[in-house]
């Protein structure tokens, strides 16, 4: 794995999808416009001021720390193969529970086959 910068775009876009909120609802909540969300979201603008980001993360039941800690988190190396880099970025649109649940699900699998194996 290696370490990589997220935008603030993919940041909100994270989040937003992890709680199910369309960027209506979120623009709403915030109490920005649609278009500003969706710039954002498609890194067609990354000017924002940190009150907008506060209004953004309060909007997502979310600190302003944790929205941004977001930012950098560990990338899949290219050498994974395509089908694990999917599973990890499908598992990262999931809500934390599910995500963890089907996790322990696939390693108790591996697990399974690990042991067979030897």
């Amino acid at each position: 794995m290696k370490k990589e910068s997220l935008n603030i775009g993919q940041a909100i876009r994270f989040f937003r999808k992890q709680e199910h909120v369309t960027q209506e609802k979120l623009a709403e909540d915030s109490g920005l416009s649609v278009k500003f969300i969706s710039l954002l979201e498609s890194n067609e603008k990354s000017n924002i001021s940190i009150q907008n980001l506060a209004n953004i993360a309060h909007a997502l039941h979310l600190d302003l720390a944790t929205l941004t800690s977001q930012m950098e988190t560990n990338i899949p190396e290219p050498s994974l193969p395509s089908s694990s880099r999917q599973l990890i970025q499908a598992l990262a649109t999931l809500p934390e529970e599910t995500a963890n649940r089907l996790s322990k699900s696939f390693l108790t699998i591996l697990q399974t086959f690990q042991a067979q194996d030897k």
